[in-house]
């Protein structure tokens, strides 16, 4: 009963210590809940993207030509090669005649023309899916390395401009949630060290009639939590509404893509790991903090 006294003391300081801080509590808290939100955004928009490079390369897929000569058994063969080789998802083997058949089936206007051709000049060809655009260019060297294979043709600007916009926005995302974690821990060791200031008198008292360390501690502690709860809080409230209308426009931009609605795949969860996140770092940043003024006081 009387360690729940003691706490509810503590945690009435930490509101007074709060208040008492005035406008540097509210940049506080506003610093909180805009880094929180844009780590966030950013971590829906990492996803977002992986999402989009899974509906591109659901799309890609490499041809590869055969030599016209190359004979059923040897195709076979190839095909079984192709799919041993690490990360090839699927392959698909196109005969001269079906890719001709095919071609006038989506070009009908010069059916014609392709019916009048003495030769067939398509070669055979397979078709391969690989399981992401980090490994086309192992398949590529491998396959090319084939005797029977002439030439191979994919989507290659396409590619290199995915990989080099997620690598940059992966990039940037690193660099931009370092600066406001680091902006989130300047502001909150600074509202503590106002608040120590605040409070010096009254720990100059504690250290005289005899108080632990520890015991001086939890009134910083529980503010730098209650801070976080309330940053935390309107951070996620924010977060949710925007993850709803940003997942609409998406569907609407770029419909090829799958699961846009992350709020729904996230659930819950994800807004209280984000919370305990940024408490975990409050008492962090205030136990250096502390630690730093207590070895002066407590030499």
């Amino acid at each position: 009963m009387k360690s729940i006294q003691i706490l509810l003391r503590e945690i009435k300081e930490s509101f007074i210590n709060i208040i008492r801080s005035g406008f540097l509590t509210f940049i506080s808290i506003f610093v909180i809940i805009v880094s929180i939100f844009s780590i966030g955004m950013i971590y829906y928009f990492l996803n977002y993207s992986n999402e989009v490079k899974k509906g591109i390369e659901n799309k890609i897929e490499i041809s590869f030509y055969l030599n016209k000569d190359t004979n059923e058994v040897r195709i076979k063969e190839i095909e079984n090669e192709i799919s041993n080789i690490s990360g090839v998802e699927s392959v698909k083997y196109i005969s001269p005649d079906t890719a001709l058949d095919e071609l006038i089936k989506d070009y009908p206007e010069y059916e014609s023309i392709f019916k009048d051709l003495e030769k067939n000049p398509l070669p055979p060809t397979f078709f391969v899916k690989p399981e992401s655009v980090y490994f086309i260019n192992e398949i590529t060297s491998k396959i090319s390395m084939i005797p029977e294979v002439s030439d191979f043709f994919y989507s290659k600007d396409l590619v290199d401009k995915l990989l080099f916009s997620i690598r940059t926005f992966t990039f940037l995302s690193i660099v931009i949630v370092s600066i406001f974690i680091g902006i989130f821990i300047f502001f909150l060791g600074s509202n503590i060290t106002v608040s120590i200031y605040n409070r010096r008198e009254d720990i100059e008292i504690m250290k005289l009639v005899g108080t632990q360390p520890s015991f001086i501690k939890i009134p910083f502690y529980i503010e730098g939590i209650i801070l976080s709860l309330i940053g935390g809080t309107i951070s996620s409230f924010l977060l949710n509404k925007s993850y709803l209308e940003i997942s609409k426009l998406l569907n609407i931009i770029l419909p090829f893509v799958e699961n846009q609605n992350l709020n729904q795949k996230l659930g819950f969860n994800f807004y209280v790991y984000l919370n305990l996140s940024a408490i975990i770092v409050s008492l962090i940043v205030s136990y250096f903090v502390l630690r730093k003024y207590l070895k002066e006081i407590y030499p």
